[in-house]
């Protein structure tokens, strides 16, 4: 029926508007603080919080949270983690006096993938991009350098410059 599209596009709406301010605890001091309890880190919460960000892809409810560390295990570990204590952190806030379920529920979709290879730094791309600006930099200083080089070098220019010929040089 019409209320029930209704009740079900305003649901929506609440959802995506939800998950967007999800997306925002996934770096915030408590979800870095439920992260290092549940693997046991002695990193400080700052340090987790810069390692942990989340998006939101345009017309979703879902969340994709990404994790940076030095090794990929190590990613993974913390993208999992947050994956296990952001719902819980989320319902105990969405959660009520007196209600046992809050009204919306997040649920993990897929857990992180282990990566093949480190996002950064990507050595070939920067390889190739400091090829090409050397190239580009190196022709722009010989062009310029033979553009504003006003040394007299031959006979010719020597005649042409003075206004009367050369009669003899070395």
């Amino acid at each position: 029926s019409g209320a029930d599209l209704d009740q079900t596009y305003v649901g929506v709406l609440l959802a995506q508007q939800r998950a967007r301010s999800y997306a925002h605890l996934v770096s915030s001091p408590g979800v870095a603080r439920a992260v290092i309890d549940r693997l046991g880190l002695e990193d400080a919460p700052d340090d987790i919080q810069r390692r942990l960000a989340a998006s939101v892809p345009v017309d979703t409810v879902l969340i994709d949270v990404t994790a940076s560390a030095p090794s990929a295990r190590r990613a993974k570990l913390l993208a999992d983690a947050a994956g296990v204590v952001l719902p819980r952190y989320v319902a105990a806030l969405e959660r009520t006096p007196g209600e046992r379920e809050p009204p919306l529920k997040l649920s993990v979709a897929s857990r992180a993938e282990l990566p093949t290879a480190p996002a950064s730094p990507r050595t070939a791309v920067y390889l190739a991009l400091g090829l090409l600006l050397g190239l580009a930099l190196g022709v722009t200083a010989a062009v310029l350098r033979d553009a504003l080089d006003d040394r007299v070098r031959t006979d010719d220019q020597a005649a042409a410059a003075a206004g009367v010929p050369v009669i003899g040089g070395w």
